[in-house]
């Protein structure tokens, strides 16, 4: 063996490339320890986390690994992408400021394409428990409160009847970053993510739902489950950044609370009944983006007490003509709402479609109806004209 300085220069070292070590807590070799090897990849993860505790090799993840973690002073774990982990019915309750991390590839992409790396992701699914992961407060505030807990560049896939991860309740700054989280259960009520009071019969509200740099939520029910397991309690005040989804029956369903604001959000994977159903109390408002469905409907709104707000958002029609439906509630549009194509919005019963704004352009849009509420300006102004009213016998107001 010659010396070290005579070797060749590695200049673009790969993961898998292996370092010597000596691991001084192994004596067999020597009493100043036994030489090994390494991969740079483990040599990475101790240097660049920050506090995670690494974990590598796949397997089961447990209660007593985060509590461990804990005691040791970790701020987290950092699971390596390489492997399958599964983190089947694992609940957090009562833990703060813990962070699960990654560096696991997963995306929605055109046509509500669900792609992922099927060699490195966490399986929930296994047992079929409902929900493959809880996270919330049995007891809410102090020592006992559940905060923080944050998922970060995870990817997710179960069959799970509920939630592949449930957030139930009470739990304060919890959430998704840059993760993917896809459940393969069709049947009705099975989400990717719930958001309730299911698991404590408490308010949440300021979840962390990041997808900046990648992820999404996928189900083959449905994306995301707002309230649709609440028992006297509410999951409010929440905002969801450049979330991308993909649902089979719907990809978003709102059941209870409200004033939840989804900034980007974009669906391409049309739903048979509806990409955004919003049947209980309270608001969802939509900032930017774009809805679009060729099979069932974009925007369903029929709870009395709902409403669904689309600030600068576009709407667009395709095969189906009808984009939109409101038979109760209230859909509102602000700020230049564009509608690409002709489309109809059918209104029924106490719904009410609220184009108040002077500058929206309904030219494109055909409100059809005998009952309900249309909300028009006095006077366009700028881009805005009027929808098309030849189809609508229903009440038009104009404050």
């Amino acid at each position: 063996m010659g010396e070290i300085t005579s070797y060749s220069v590695l200049g673009s070292p790969a993961d898998d490339d292996v370092l010597v070590i000596v691991d001084v807590s192994d004596t067999s070799m020597s009493p100043a320890g036994t030489t090994k090897q390494i991969d740079l990849l483990t040599v990475r993860g101790y240097t660049e986390l920050q506090g995670l505790q690494f974990m590598t090799g796949g397997g089961t993840v447990i209660s007593t690994d985060i509590s461990g973690a804990v005691s040791a002073g970790y701020t987290g774990l950092y699971l390596d992408p390489r492997y399958v982990w599964d983190m089947s019915g694992l609940t957090f309750n009562g833990i703060q400021n813990f962070t699960i991390e990654s560096r696991m590839n997963g995306s929605i992409g055109w046509t509500g394409n669900i792609a992922y790396n099927a060699s490195g992701y966490i399986k929930t699914g296994t047992g079929s428990p409902a929900d493959g992961i809880k996270v919330y407060a049995a007891t809410p505030g102090g020592s006992t409160a559940t905060q923080g807990v944050i998922f970060r560049r995870c990817v997710f896939v179960g069959s799970n009847s509920r939630a592949v991860i449930h957030y139930g309740g009470g739990q304060r700054q919890c959430g998704l970053v840059d993760s993917l989280v896809y459940n393969t259960d069709a049947s009705s009520g099975a989400y990717a993510v719930c958001l309730d009071s299911a698991l404590s019969d408490n308010n949440s509200e300021s979840g962390i739902f990041s997808f900046t740099g990648g992820g999404g939520l996928a189900g083959a029910y449905g994306a995301l489950g707002i309230g649709v397991y609440d028992q006297t309690q509410h999951a409010n005040d929440t905002q969801f950044h450049d979330l991308n989804t993909a649902g089979g029956t719907y990809a978003i369903v709102k059941d209870g609370g409200g004033g939840h604001t989804f900034l980007s959000h974009y669906d391409r994977s049309n739903p048979s009944a509806a990409t955004i159903w919003n049947h209980g109390g309270g608001r969802l408002i939509f900032v930017g983006g774009e809805d679009e469905n060729s099979t069932g409907v974009s925007h369903l709104v029929d709870g009395s007490a709902c409403q669904t707000i689309l600030i600068g958002r576009t709407v667009t029609a395709t095969s189906n003509n009808t984009t939109c439906e409101v038979s109760a509630g209230s859909l509102i549009f602000r700020d230049f709402a564009g509608f690409n194509a002709a489309q109809t919005f059918a209104v029924s019963g106490t719904g009410a479609v609220d184009m108040w704004d002077p500058s929206i352009a309904g030219a494109n849009v055909t409100i059809s109806g005998t009952a309900g509420t249309l909300v028009l300006p006095s006077q366009f102004a700028g881009h805005g004209s009027s929808p098309v009213l030849t189809s609508w016998s229903g009440t038009i107001t104009r404050p």
